[in-house]
C-alpha cells in the first residue's frame, strides 16, 4: 500500500466518522480533519478535482464550526440566565 492510499483511507474513514456524529461541533472538527487529509491525498496523487473540492469545503467547514460554537455559547448563556430566575 502506498502512502497516497493510506492517506486516502484515513480521509475516507474520517468522512465515515463524520456521518455518524450527532454533535455539530464534533462533526465539523472531524470534517475539517477529513478536508486536510483529502487535500494531502489529492496533492500526493495529483487529483485536481478532489483538491478543489476540499480546498473549498475547508473554509466552509471552519465557518460552520464557528457558527456552531456561537450557537453553543448562546444556548449556554440562555440556560444560565434561566437558571438565575
Amino acid at each position: 500500500m502506498t502512502h497516497g492510499s493510506e492517506i486516502g483511507f484515513v480521509a475516507s474513514a474520517l468522512v465515515l466518522a463524520a456521518f455518524g456524529m450527532k454533535d455539530m461541533v464534533n462533526l465539523r472538527i472531524v470534517a475539517i480533519c477529513s478536508n486536510v487529509a483529502f487535500i494531502a491525498y489529492a496533492l500526493v496523487l495529483n487529483l485536481p478535482p478532489v483538491l478543489m473540492l476540499h480546498v473549498i469545503l475547508l473554509p466552509l467547514n471552519g465557518w460552520r464550526l464557528a457558527q456552531a460554537f456561537q450557537e453553543r455559547h448562546r444556548a449556554h448563556d440562555l440556560a444560565s440566565a434561566v437558571g438565575k430566575l
